[in-house]
């Protein structure tokens, strides 16, 4: 399976050495699947993240999404649609995904692959109330 998030990537993590050894953990002998992995890959430049995923031409957003790109928006012949009528709470019924990126279509066709889009992060601590009432002073950020 293939997750994948656009179209910012932040890390505030850092990773020291500490000179210890890392305790090797045993598997849990209960597991009823295979050891599964979430590997994340850092790509340096060269992807449009906003091209990766777009609104497709049937789309009401597709009109914002071309005056926003101009020149660099996906026309309907540079994306692979794909179905997004059984999506809920979402204007559109069908996307385009990038066409040299035909992996993403797959995946997302067969079942195996999911976008999530329009996600929010956390940029400071908030209460109960700022989460449900969030806006764009808030502490989200869009992604």
């Amino acid at each position: 399976q293939l997750i994948t998030t656009t179209p910012e990537f932040n890390s505030n993590n850092l990773a020291r050495k500490t000179g210890n050894k890392r305790v090797p953990t045993t598997p849990d002998p209960a597991a009823p699947v295979p050891y599964k992995a979430i590997v994340v890959l850092s790509l340096d430049g060269g992807l449009d993240s906003f091209n990766v995923l777009t609104p497709h031409t049937t789309c009401p957003l597709y009109r914002s999404y071309a005056q926003e790109r101009d020149d660099v928006k996906l026309e309907l012949d540079e994306m692979l649609e794909i179905d997004a009528s059984s999506s809920e709470n979402q204007p559109c019924t069908s996307f385009g995904v990038h066409h040299r990126l035909p992996i993403f279509r797959d995946l997302y066709n067969s079942g195996e692959g999911i976008f999530f889009c329009k996600h929010w992060s956390l940029g400071q601590t908030c209460d109960e109330a700022q989460l449900l009432h969030r806006n764009s002073d808030s502490a989200f950020q869009s992604q």
